[in-house]
């Protein structure tokens, strides 16, 4: 028998909420610096809904990752050009 745990709707993202961050640019949240460097900085390139949840696909310079809205919260940011 399997168990699975549910998140609460808060801790997921809605879909309208994913597809409003396709294209945004997403740079790590402890970095401090006006002008991030390429290799650190993300673009969301898609929205993948998996059986439980709605994921954020970003590219990287090394490739794709995946985040849930827990993991995207944690370690990053959308990045505003000022």
């Amino acid at each position: 028998m399997e168990i699975e745990i549910l998140k609460p709707p808060s801790e997921t993202f809605r879909l309208d909420e994913a597809f409003k961050m396709m294209h945004c640019t997403v740079i790590p949240k402890d970095m401090n610096s006006e002008t991030p460097s390429i290799d650190d900085t993300g673009v969301i390139q898609g929205v993948l809904d998996t059986e439980n949840e709605i994921e954020l696909v970003i590219r990287f310079m090394d490739g794709l990752k995946r985040y849930d809205k827990e993991g995207f919260k944690k370690d990053f940011k959308i990045y505003e050009q000022k």
